[in-house]
C-alpha cells in the first residue's frame, strides 16, 4: 500500500466513524426481538383398557358396545368415574 492509500484509508475512517455509532442503532431499532415461546406443558398420557365388568378400575366402558348395549359410557380412574355426554 503506497502513502496516498493510507491516507486516503485514514481519511475514509476518519468521515465514517461518527456514523457508525448512528447506522448500527438505527439497524438494531428496526428489528423488534420476541423470546420463543414457551414449550406446552407435558400431560401423562394413559392406555386404558376396555373395563371386564362395570365396577372395574383404570378403565373405560363404552354402554353402546358393552353389557346390554345401554346405559352410560365412562372413564374409571384411580376409582374415580368421568362420564361421557
Amino acid at each position: 500500500m503506497t502513502k496516498s492509500h493510507l491516507k486516503f484509508a485514514a481519511a475514509i475512517a476518519l468521515i465514517a466513524a461518527p456514523t457508525l455509532p448512528l447506522l448500527t442503532t438505527e439497524i438494531r431499532d428496526t428489528y423488534t426481538v420476541t423470546p420463543a415461546p414457551a414449550p406446552a406443558p407435558e400431560f401423562p398420557t394413559y392406555s386404558l383398557p376396555p373395563c371386564e365388568s362395570e365396577d372395574s378400575d383404570n378403565c373405560y366402558w363404552d354402554a353402546a358396545r358393552m353389557g346390554n348395549g345401554t346405559g352410560q359410557s365412562f372413564i374409571s380412574l384411580e376409582g374415580v368415574l368421568y362420564y361421557a355426554r
